[in-house]
């Protein structure tokens, strides 16, 4: 008698399941790349600390997008490597790349909770982007 309840459970969990995803699959959107004009400016900003091995692949993926209204910031937390100098060479590269040197924490912060808010301060785009210095994007992303 359970087990045949237990059946019932899983046959109608089942097609529960098949019915969510048939929904899905009739009622997606479809997007394609390019439909709308968007001028707005998009901040990407990256926190960084003592990332003098990762950072240039995440700074030259930000610098080749396809969308152009974009400016990358990166706040240097204080590195004791060469992130900094990296930052600047980009920036001496292409006109859109910032650094921001970090300072010491106020009182009542965390590390890169402190860097995110230093750089929203900074950021003047419509929309912000938040990206490790440790990925890397798409041009098209």
């Amino acid at each position: 008698m359970v087990l045949e309840y237990s059946a019932y459970g899983v046959i109608i969990f089942t097609l529960y399941q098949f019915c969510v995803s048939l929904c899905n699959y009739l009622f997606q959107p479809n997007f394609s790349a390019g439909d709308e004009q968007c001028d707005d400016l998009v901040s990407i900003l990256i926190p960084a600390r003592n990332e003098e091995h990762t950072l240039a692949k995440i700074l030259e993926s930000s610098c080749s997008q396809t969308y152009v209204h974009v400016e990358v910031i990166v706040y240097d937390d204080c590195s004791n490597d060469g992130t900094s100098a990296i930052v600047q060479d980009f920036a001496r590269r292409y006109t859109n790349v910032r650094l921001v040197s970090g300072t010491s924490l106020p009182e009542g912060w965390l590390g890169k909770n402190y860097a995110c808010f230093s750089l929203a301060r900074e950021a003047q785009g419509a929309y912000f982007l938040f990206l490790d210095a440790d990925v890397q994007i798409s041009p098209d992303f």
